[in-house]
């Protein structure tokens, strides 16, 4: 589970996931990345429709 990894209540993850949020600490998604051994171009996509 991501959240244990990470160490973080799931809630804060499901709140990572959702389109409430407005801003991501770079050491978090570090941290994302390193838990699922991605880049952080993987990661992050970019939405065409906003």
């Amino acid at each position: 589970m991501l959240a244990r990894q990470m160490n973080l209540r799931p809630s804060t993850i499901n709140h990572l996931c959702s389109d409430s949020v407005d801003r991501v600490y770079i050491r978090t998604l570090e941290a994302i990345c390193d838990a699922l051994d991605i880049s952080i171009h993987e990661l992050i996509v970019e939405d065409s429709d906003a």
